[in-house]
């Protein structure tokens, strides 16, 4: 029977994370008829050997071709009507896929649903005094020893499951469905939902002029919101992503990639990007912009200075010598 969601995952040499992220995957309580695709991007043989015995449906790259790339190649291998991307270091709780699949379903114009994850503007449950990134950061920066997931995570939640802790992070900081303003906001692609078909129609799931790692999934969000569709960010979804276990444990440096990938985006969607900033400064400090919208202090920095119009730079320049 054919599969209602295709889960893609792209990895590169970070096998212990992916263990237990297939794992986790299989493991969750689901209604959901979905199968796995791998793109197993250059890593070791070992990789390649556990994705066999997984049975799981995968592509083979002999070198890492990027993540961005690798998407795109599954993408065009993809036949269910509903695509779930995430990232190689997710673990995922009961009925995570229905609850987004039942949102992605809820209005026509619907067209991303992505769970909710730590960070910086959530407090973390058993110590609202602190962030739960702050939270988060602590405990891997705590870990040594060999690496092992569901111990690191256990330690982030006081020894409760991830389906406990999920329900005590939405209550404390009382999280609803959100409706993303998207330009200039976005959803982490570590964890998303969407309709397949629809990106045929708006030219596939990445930006074929971005490569490497990073920014796709503001471009993604971007295009989607300005074609007229909405995104949700789902309150009672809570999947745990570790971070970067692909790009940290392989040193892989992104920064130039970021830096490239931010000016492509400024120019396909600077005109709109440069315009909203503009009419947000009329009413609310620059400050508070960035507060509020972290993209765009990170499109400010990366952008070249004669890029930025000149009253924005301004109030940017102010900033920065205050700020850094």
């Amino acid at each position: 029977m054919k599969s209602e969601v295709t889960i893609l995952i792209v990895t590169h040499n970070s096998l212990p994370f992916l263990k237990a992220t297939i794992d986790s995957i299989k493991k969750a309580r689901t209604n959901i008829r979905f199968e796995i695709m791998a793109v197993d991007n250059g890593s070791s043989e070992e990789t390649g050997t556990y994705l066999n015995s997984e049975s799981t449906r995968f592509i083979r790259n002999s070198k890492n071709i990027g993540y961005i790339e690798a998407q795109g190649q599954a993408f065009q291998k993809i036949e269910s009507p509903y695509l779930c991307s995430c990232n190689d270091d997710i673990l995922v709780t009961d009925f995570w896929l229905d609850k987004l699949l039942l949102k992605l379903k809820s209005g026509e114009r619907v067209k991303i649903a992505a769970p909710v994850k730590w960070g910086s503007r959530t407090v973390y449950p058993y110590d609202q005094n602190l962030s739960s990134r702050q939270v988060w950061e602590q405990v891997k920066k705590g870990w040594t020893g060999e690496v092992n997931p569901y111990e690191i995570v256990k330690r982030f939640t006081k020894g409760k499951t991830l389906e406990e802790f999920g329900e005590d992070f939405r209550v404390v900081n009382k999280l609803r469905d959100e409706i993303v303003e998207s330009p200039p906001d976005f959803v982490a692609g570590f964890c998303l939902l969407t309709e397949t078909a629809m990106w045929e129609k708006l030219g596939g799931f990445v930006d074929r002029d971005m490569s490497g790692y990073g920014t796709e999934d503001i471009e993604r969000c971007w295009r989607l919101g300005l074609a007229g569709y909405k995104i949700i960010r789902v309150g009672d979804v809570y999947v745990h992503h570790f971070e970067g276990a692909s790009v940290d444990r392989n040193n892989i440096d992104t920064s130039s990639m970021l830096i490239k990938n931010n000016r492509i985006l400024l120019e396909k969607y600077g005109k709109f990007f440069w315009c909203w900033l503009g009419a947000q400064l009329e009413v609310k400090p620059i400050e508070e912009i960035i507060r509020n919208h972290w993209v765009a202090g990170k499109l400010l920095q990366n952008s070249p200075k004669e890029a930025i119009p000149d009253k924005i730079r301004c109030a940017w320049n102010e900033y920065a010598a205050n700020y850094n």
